[in-house]
């Protein structure tokens, strides 16, 4: 028995012993193909090896049937396609996930990179849509929050209305019902329908409780568009700078409106003038004394493009007529409130190309400008003025504002900077030489002469830019030997000091300006005797502007009781029709770019002649 016992011990320490050693040597079971895929996939996902990725996922994404990992495939190769630059095939990929496939911690991660792909791609609907699915997953009420702002800022700033129905549609009693309704309300507002904004904001009031943000905004717009309805009929305001650095401007175009207000009527105006300052806030807060104290039914100014932009805004939010006096891009877009009379680029640009195709003939254009805003606004109305008429870019070129010496941005232009691509030609123009003078050496004439020449291949060469840099561009530019062609200019060649520094070069050179003081019109002549008589000087541009402005209004108002309200003053102003003022040729209608003749002026003999007014073709 001992020895059977023994056995039995040494056979179960033996067993034990080989079990032991077969738990140690036996590997873990190998991943499933489908999870080694994945694995593999974020790997070289993390390294951007994007394609080796897309290679894994796809592997994945071929199982049959739904699973974790096949969701969380697709969410990965999209973003794979957007590491490679490929957001428009993200969007499609994010398009074929199934969420009850994506693990629930990476939802929230999924949304937040399909919002980002869709607004790279400004499709905004599709990114708003994305991160209300990312609220929706996230607990944590500051996220919420961050999400929130993120959303009413696509609403405020980028979707149309029928984006904005859609989520109204889509959400109508939460999140975000309030921002899109106040957002609806405020298009509204900028088409003219005050009922239908106020319908809008009485539903924001009536569901959001009072004291939260989107009520409060509500009610505060509600009650101001229904103090709006008691203004005074005969009263206009004018938010103007009457201290600081722009006061002369405002003074200038306060002098011209009392003028247009201060003559004989029977239905006589009263202007209220408010300082505007320098500031976008002082111009605020002027606006709103204007309207909210002082009554008045439509409001002339500002000339700042910063303040112009919140004060037409504002206009449009609460449906009062606005006469704009700035050149700012996007002023007139904001409503139907906006009016402009204003010298922009646009009307500059459109007065010069109409001048030389029809009056010149010219076909083909150049242009030579600074790389600034001022520089670039110009460059971009004049290549697409140039094709509207019909006539082609032949050269372009381009400079910093800082530049002293020209030299190369002219060579570039007019193909000198580039001799090796016309080496051919250079060596043609070697061999006449060397046929024409045999064995003796070449003049310093001859080789001049023997030089490629300057490719002048354009009949108008336009240059927005001020006297400093034509002082120096345009000497350079006969030197280069570019001679022939029209020189163009905008307004701000009217100085003194451009015929200081360029006048001998500028010969027959042209201009425009909206203001001439020769302009032989009867609107003009009447607008500068009335000027001298009353205040012993004679007026400029500003002062005409201001003139034309209220004269506007004053017709808008006629000889009767005058318009009721403010929707009936800018009916009236839409229908003005066309009226010569002291500026030039209006052209009041639902357009709302009222100036339609620009002035021309040429430099002759060290000198500005005015030649005549040039009427601005509208917009095909």
């Amino acid at each position: 028995m001992k020895s059977l016992g023994r056995f039995v011990w040494v056979f179960a320490f033996v067993s034990l012993s080989v079990l032991a050693q077969s738990q140690v040597a036996t590997p873990p079971p190998a991943p499933a193909p489908a999870e080694a895929s994945l694995e593999g996939g974020k790997a070289l996902l993390a390294k951007q090896d994007f394609n080796g990725a897309l290679k894994e996922f796809a592997k994945v994404k071929a199982l049959p049937t739904p699973s974790k990992a096949r969701g969380e495939a697709r969410y990965l190769s999209a973003r794979a396609l957007a590491g490679l630059g490929r957001s428009k095939e993200a969007l499609s990929e994010l398009a074929q996930v199934e969420v009850r496939e994506v693990p629930p911690e990476l939802r929230d991660a999924l949304f937040l990179f399909w919002s980002q792909v869709a607004s790279q791609e400004n499709r905004w609907l599709e990114s708003s849509l994305a991160l209300l699915k990312a609220r929706a997953e996230v607990s944590e009420t500051a996220r919420q929050k961050v999400l929130e702002s993120q959303v009413e800022e696509h609403v405020s700033v980028h979707l149309g209305e029928p984006e904005l129905s859609f989520l109204l549609r889509e959400y109508p009693g939460e999140f975000p019902s309030a921002p899109v309704q106040y957002r609806l309300a405020s298009l509204r507002l900028a088409k003219g329908q005050k009922l239908e904004a106020q319908q809008l904001l009485t539903n924001i009031v009536n569901t959001v409780p009072a004291g939260q943000p989107w009520n409060s905004k509500a009610t505060q717009l509600l009650a101001r568009l229904n103090s709006l309805d008691a203004a005074s009929t005969q009263r206009i305001g004018a938010c103007l700078p009457m201290s600081g650095k722009g006061e002369a401007a405002g003074r200038a175009v306060r002098s011209g409106l009392e003028l247009a207000f201060g003559e004989g009527s029977k239905n006589p105006l009263e202007l209220v003038v408010a300082d505007c300052g320098s500031t976008v806030e002082s111009a605020s807060s002027a606006f709103d004394r204007l309207l909210f104290e002082e009554k008045v039914m439509a409001v002339v100014g500002p000339i700042s493009g910063d303040q112009a932009d919140l004060i037409a805004e504002k206009s449009t939010q609460l449906g009062v007529p606005n006469i704009t006096l700035s050149p700012r891009p996007g002023l007139l877009q904001k409503g139907v409130s906006i009016f402009r009379v204003a010298l922009t680029p646009e009307r500059q640009v459109r007065a010069l190309v109409g001048y030389a195709r029809e009056r010149l003939s010219a076909k083909n254009f150049a242009i030579l400008f600074p790389e600034d805003s001022f520089g670039r606004e110009f460059a971009q109305e004049y290549f697409r003025i140039v094709r509207e008429f019909g006539g082609e870019i032949t050269a372009a070129e381009s400079y910093s504002p800082a530049q002293a010496d020209f030299r190369i941005p002219i060579e570039n232009m007019t193909g000198i900077g580039f001799p090796s691509w016309r080496a051919q030609e250079q060596e043609e123009l070697r061999k006449q030489l060397q046929e024409k003078i045999g064995e003796r050496k070449p003049t310093k004439g001859e080789l001049e002469a023997s030089k490629i020449k300057p490719i002048v291949d354009f009949d108008v060469l336009f240059i927005p830019d001020a006297y400093r840099a034509l002082g120096q561009i345009v000497p350079a530019l006969l030197y280069a030997d570019v001679s022939t062609p029209q020189l163009m200019g905008p307004s701000t060649w009217h100085s003194p000091k451009l015929l200081e520094r360029a006048g001998q070069y500028l010969d027959k050179a042209v201009f425009v300006d909206m203001f001439a003081l020769e302009r032989a019109s009867p609107a003009t002549k009447s607008f500068v005797n009335l000027y001298q008589s009353k205040r012993g000087s004679l007026p400029n541009s500003l002062s005409a502007l201001g003139y034309d402005a209220g004269m506007a209004l004053r017709l808008a108002y006629g000889n009767d009781k005058g318009p009721e309200s403010r929707d009936e003053l800018r009916s009236r102003l839409e229908v003005l029709g066309t009226f010569d003022g002291a500026l030039g040729q209006y052209t009041w209608n639902s357009e709302r770019e009222t100036l339609s003749e620009l002035q021309l002026f040429q430099v002759r003999k060290g000198a500005f002649h005015h030649q005549s007014g040039i009427l601005i073709r509208p917009r095909e």
